[in-house]
Formats: structure tokens, C-alpha cells, sequence
């Protein structure tokens, strides 16, 4: 071991100038390749992450193309529909049309045949008990909301059946 005993002012300092450039360039360049490195790495990982996005996506066209024709399709659909709804509160049913008619004809009533004539016109075929029983059932068929205008084209009597043979047609309300 050394003493040195030099006055301060004149004693040789332990870290010159040039070391502690030296060792601080050499810092600084070490710090900028750590630097540098990063970026490349940052870089190479986005670029890598991008790639992913890119064949993810080119993975999911076609199911994309698959929505946007079922959205269209849905678009047609949905506008048909509106259509629809717009006219069918205006219309009946054939179901609701001969449920209502089963209600409305009385039990010495049977039809034998019911048939579409022109536009909102009804055509049916049967038989009735006799002539009072189809005067009820074409007056139930007038009070009717569903029905209007029946018109008896013809009755008969059928003498081998006891029973009146009649053919009458209405019209619909609201088709």
C-alpha cells in the first residue's frame, strides 16, 4: 500500500479526463446499440404481428363476404316482409274465412261444397232441414262481419232426402 501525501491540489487524481470520456463514449455507445437493438426488435415483432393480422384477415374474407350477401339478403327479405305486413291486415285467411263460416252456419245447415267464385265472392253448395233454415243461415251470414250480400242462386227441394238443396254465394269483406 501507497500513501500518498502530496497536498491535494498537486496529488494525481485517480480518474483522469481521457478515462472518464473513454468510459463514458463507451457507454453511450453501448447504450445506443441497446437502443438500436430494441428498435429492430420492436420493428421485427410488429412486422410479425402485421403479418398475423394479414393472414387472419385474408383468412376471414370469405366468411365476410358470406355476412354481407346474408345481409343482403336480409335486406330484400325484410323489405318484402314490410310489404307483406302492410297488405295482410287487409286481407283474411282461407283458415279464418271457413272457421268463421263453420261458426256462423247452423247445425240443420251442412255445405257440401264451398268454392272461390270471382274476386271476394264465395260459392258454396248444401243442404238444409228445409227452406226457414237456409233463410236463418243466409241472415246469420249477413249480420256477419266477415260476410257481406248473400245472394240465394238457387234452392230446391230434394224429395228423396226430405232435405232443400241450395246454392248461395257471398262476399268477403276485406280480401
Amino acid at each position: 500500500m501507497q500513501i500518498n501525501l502530496l497536498p491535494v491540489n498537486e496529488r494525481v487524481s485517480r480518474f483522469s479526463l481521457s478515462g472518464i470520456i473513454s468510459i463514458s463514449s463507451c457507454f453511450l455507445l453501448l447504450l445506443a446499440a441497446v437502443l438500436y437493438g430494441y428498435g429492430v426488435y420492436t420493428e421485427l415483432m410488429l412486422e410479425r404481428e402485421l403479418q398475423q393480422a394479414r393472414n387472419q384477415y385474408d383468412l376471414l374474407r370469405p366468411t365476410q363476404q358470406n355476412m354481407l350477401m346474408a345481409a343482403q339478403k336480409q335486406r330484400v327479405i325484410a323489405a318484402k316482409y314490410s310489404i307483406l305486413t302492410t297488405l295482410t291486415p287487409h286481407r283474411k285467411s282461407w283458415h279464418a274465412v271457413l272457421a268463421r263460416l263453420g261458426t256462423v252456419s247452423p247445425e240443420q245447415v251442412w255445405l257440401t261444397d264451398v268454392s272461390q267464385g270471382h274476386e271476394n265472392l264465395l260459392r258454396m253448395k248444401g243442404g238444409a232441414a228445409a227452406y226457414p233454415d237456409v233463410a236463418a243461415f243466409m241472415d246469420r251470414l249477413a249480420r256477419d262481419s266477415f260476410f257481406a250480400e248473400p245472394a240465394l242462386i238457387k234452392a230446391e227441394q230434394d224429395t228423396e232426402m226430405a232435405a232443400v238443396r241450395f246454392e248461395l254465394s257471398v262476399k268477403i269483406k276485406g280480401r
